[in-house]
């Protein structure tokens, strides 16, 4: 499972949450674009 974050993260809390499984942490003016590319490269395609 495929599990990202978004918005106004404290900097001395991402290495923890990435040590939870958070995969992607995404600040604040992230394109939509960029997320969806993201998921796109990180999620197996289903057949």
């Amino acid at each position: 499972m495929l599990v990202i974050a978004g918005g106004i993260i404290p900097e001395e809390d991402v290495s923890e949450m990435k040590k939870l499984g958070i995969k992607k942490i995404f600040g604040p003016g992230t394109t939509t674009e960029a997320i969806v590319q993201f998921v796109n490269e990180n999620v197996p395609k289903r057949t």
